[in-house]
């Protein structure tokens, strides 16, 4: 399983609604997608950084969707740029 997470550095003028707005205009698009587990949109506290997560079932799904979906993220949408990060889940047992 993979998490793909992702961040915007926003422009001053895009808040909290307009990500939101944007959000819900997108969603749907990963609805269907092979290996697709789940997305949470999620937007900083404070404003000025927004993304998301997405839980894959493996890499390769991952990677296939992102440049499937493209030109449907923020940074075409808003001119801005994006931080990228896949990571594996670790299993950890309590004592």
């Amino acid at each position: 399983m993979i998490t793909a997470l992702v961040l915007y550095d926003l422009p001053a003028h895009i808040d909290r609604e307009a990500c939101r707005q944007h959000f819900l205009k997108i969603a749907p698009d990963f609805l269907g997608v092979p290996g697709f587990i789940r997305k949470q949109f999620i937007h900083d506290v404070n404003g000025g950084v927004a993304g998301g997560s997405c839980i894959w079932e493996n890499l390769a799904a991952a990677t296939s969707c992102d440049q499937a979906l493209r030109r449907r993220r923020p940074e075409h949408a808003w001119g801005v740029s994006r931080g990228c990060s896949a990571f594996r889940k670790i299993p950890c047992l309590n004592p």
